[in-house]
């Protein structure tokens, strides 16, 4: 379940229900995996306490970030919330990478309750593309709780308008907060789908084309591409170091977009063409100059994430790189960006039986993370995954990877 997953559960309970929140969903996960390294210490378990230290570190910077952008002019806990919301997910990974010597949940449990989720929100989706018909709550005290599930000509918006006056369509979200969310379920589907070797084939080709279609239906050009990329990496690349080197190169191209947008931004070709696109090199440069990448803003950031909500603004930041070191600034990058990169990197190393289409879609990641920030989908997964495998699960050979 997704954060505005959460909220329009907690919406539709009518608000009864607090724990549903996401903040004090971390704070639950958190205390159940500081009582699994207790357990584990209890017992003489083995602790990687490198992983502890660096949780350490990380929990300092996001602190650092907090006193040193605090601002009297809001809330304390509106300064605190979003950033231990949106990041905590790291340090709970790092302690689960310290004390996983062996899985804790079912791996198979764990898979197939992805996959049931994926394929009952694309079906929802798809209800919802059809009949133009949200479903779930999609505002909560006048405000949408959704991103841009309005489509019209190449442009996205969060307005009713654009589907009530213009003849827009509804992107299909599901109970997820946008397109690209459920578009990531149904990339993750299809992956579990084209793992599972057990399944019928008429089975498989039913649930390929549920999520194919709910796919389509989100109408999200990056979800699209990503698409054709796993089908790539899937048919032509078995080796481990080409798999780690795309992963690398994407990463590389977070950071180069950043530096060459200014570029691409007076292409005449493309502002004919992708206009959606070069709107975001626009918001590269309107949040940069609104907060300034000087030494301290690129050390410790600017807690961005917990000022975005007070910024009228068109632009978003779509590029991870940049959005996580306005939000953290580059200490707390090079760790968030490391201990992702170390858990697939890891997986890669560690796949025994075989090259896995999920595994793929997690390589997949910094590629939608040139033109968009989906480390929120990511990150908690790859803390469910931790959970749950020694080795990644795989589905040949480890010789089809040499």
């Amino acid at each position: 379940m997704t954060k505005k997953g959460l909220s329009e559960l907690l919406i539709l309970s009518g608000e009864r229900f607090s724990f549903l929140k996401n903040e004090i969903v971390i704070m639950i996960l958190f205390l159940i995996i500081l009582a699994m390294l207790i357990i584990r210490l209890l017992h003489g378990a083995s602790i990687e306490i490198s992983f502890i230290l660096i949780a350490g570190l990380f929990a300092g910077s996001l602190l650092l970030t907090y006193s040193v952008n605090y601002s009297t002019s809001f809330k304390t806990n509106s300064q605190v919330t979003p950033i231990i919301s949106t990041y905590g997910v790291i340090i709970l990974l790092l302690i689960v990478k310290a004390i996983n010597n062996h899985s804790i949940l079912d791996k198979n449990a764990v898979i197939n309750t992805l996959l049931l989720f994926s394929v009952g929100q694309s079906l929802l989706g798809i209800v919802q593309y059809i009949t133009k018909n949200a479903i779930v709550p999609i505002m909560n005290n006048g405000m949408p709780i959704v991103n841009a599930i309005y489509y019209n000509h190449g442009t996205s918006s969060s307005n009713e308008y654009f589907l009530n006056d213009i003849g827009g369509k509804l992107r299909a979200f599901g109970m997820t907060d946008s397109g690209l969310t459920l578009g990531l379920f149904t990339l993750l589907g299809i992956s579990i789908v084209l793992d599972k070797k057990e399944l019928p084939v008429t089975v498989k080709v039913l649930l390929l084309t549920i999520l194919g279609t709910a796919l389509l239906m989100t109408i999200t050009r990056v979800i699209f591409l990503a698409l054709i990329l796993l089908i790539i990496l899937f048919i032509f690349f078995k080796r481990r170091e080409k798999l780690i080197g795309v992963y690398l190169l994407f990463i590389v191209f977070q950071v180069a977009l950043i530096f060459i947008s200014g570029v691409l931004f007076r292409v005449n070709w493309l502002q004919t063409n992708f206009p959606t696109v070069l709107s975001r090199f626009s918001g590269f440069d309107y949040y940069i100059h609104l907060y300034p990448l000087n030494i301290g803003g690129i050390i410790w950031g600017h807690n961005l994430v917990s000022f975005l909500p007070s910024i009228t603004s068109i632009y978003s930041i779509d590029n991870e790189m940049l959005d996580v070191i306005l939000d953290i600034g580059l200490i707390g990058y090079l760790i968030f960006i490391g201990t992702i990169t170390h858990t697939i990197l890891g997986w890669i190393d560690d796949a025994r039986q075989s090259r896995s289409a999920t595994l793929l879609f997690l390589i997949v990641w910094p590629f939608i993370g040139i033109v968009n920030v989906p480390f929120y989908f990511y990150i908690p997964l790859l803390l469910l995954f931790s959970l749950a495998f020694d080795c990644f699960p795989s589905n040949s050979k480890v010789e089809s990877l040499e």
